[in-house]
């Protein structure tokens, strides 16, 4: 209730508070907790946790590997905005942010990538990362951070008394000074890997045979291997500087990348051909239909306002499914 108060809030506003918006914000408390739990008994499996011992929040680690560098560089980020936004009275814009860095920077990129790049580094920084947040979210859920800092034993203190977190700087001799960028570049890829997977309807759980091409950044996406495979579900991974279109795959490009992915054995070239085709003829009937209302004066004129532009977002987005269908088509010829 808390947090459904606070986010989404302007000062001066009237805000609507529903039950929808309270259940939300309850599924994010549960996703902290369990994003807690998971780092807790993720380290704890392998060694001793933090409360068995520990007496003060832990310190921040190096940064080993490119996505050490991105996490610890986005929490240093977030901290300063945040800290910013807080003594601004700016508190929905302070809680948006930790909300988007905490499930999507943190919960879907690094734990998942820590599951792959599993080492006592990894938990030294899944710790720390821990650390700083519940002290960030403490002021907007003061309860359940309190109890999870007690259970994971970083401080004999209590959360509250503990000192703000600061932004730090996380420069490294071993890693590039440009990793945010790489890292980001790292995201598009998986990203348009998995894409493609949708697009051409490759079942969720089987494996594929990828190739990128990219004569600027391929030393960079080598090092980069086991974690573009273990988050696009890739079983065999090539990368070149240059060449060209693999026989038998489908195209896309994720900034400078080239990304080809194979559709031998997974896909009826044939049957995907015709379902294509046949959703190209809907769509281009539908398009034409919105048109055809729209181009009329006397509706355009009497129909309300929100239904003429509701009518022509729908014109939009139905545009832009057909000339994703047009390039999926054309890549089928090929």
């Amino acid at each position: 209730t808390r947090l459904s108060l606070v986010i989404g809030s302007t000062p001066g506003n009237d805000s609507k508070l529903s039950e929808e918006k309270i259940a939300g914000y309850r599924n994010f408390t549960n996703k902290l907790w369990n994003i807690s739990r998971f780092v807790l008994g993720s380290v704890r499996a392998g060694s001793p946790g933090p409360s068995e011992g520990g007496e003060t929040p832990p310190i921040q680690p190096e940064a080993i590997t490119l996505a050490d560098k991105w996490i610890l560089g986005r929490l240093s980020e977030v901290t300063s905005k945040v800290t910013a936004h807080l003594e601004a009275h700016e508190l929905s814009a302070a809680g948006e942010l930790l909300r988007d860095f905490t499930w999507n920077d943190f919960a879907d990129w690094y734990l998942e990538i820590a599951k792959i790049q599993k080492s006592e580094n990894t938990d030294s920084i899944l710790l720390y990362v821990l650390s700083d947040l519940l002290k960030l979210w403490h002021p907007f859920m003061p309860f359940v951070t309190e109890v999870i800092w007690k259970e994971a034993g970083f401080s004999k203190n209590f959360l509250m008394i503990e000192e703000w977190p600061k932004a730090k700087t996380t420069h490294s001799p071993s890693l590039p000074v440009r990793s945010g960028e790489e890292f980001a570049r790292i995201q598009e890829v998986i990203a348009m890997i998995r894409n493609l997977r949708a697009e051409y309807a490759v079942e969720p759980g089987k494996f594929v045979e990828v190739t990128l091409i990219d004569a600027k950044n391929a030393e960079m996406l080598e090092t980069q291997v086991d974690v573009i495979k273990g988050l696009a579900r890739v079983e065999s991974l090539t990368i070149a500087a240059s060449g060209d279109k693999p026989e038998g795959s489908v195209a896309a490009t994720a900034g400078s990348v080239q990304v080809y992915l194979s559709l031998a054995g997974l896909v009826d070239v044939e049957k995907e051909k015709a379902r294509l085709t046949k959703e190209l003829e809907e769509v281009t009937g539908y398009i034409a239909s919105l048109k055809a209302k729209l181009d009329n004066k006397e509706f355009a004129g009497k129909a309300p306002v929100q239904v003429v532009e509701k009518m022509r977002a729908n014109l939009a987005e139905a545009e832009a499914r057909l000339a994703s269908i047009e390039t999926q088509l054309a890549t089928l010829q090929k």
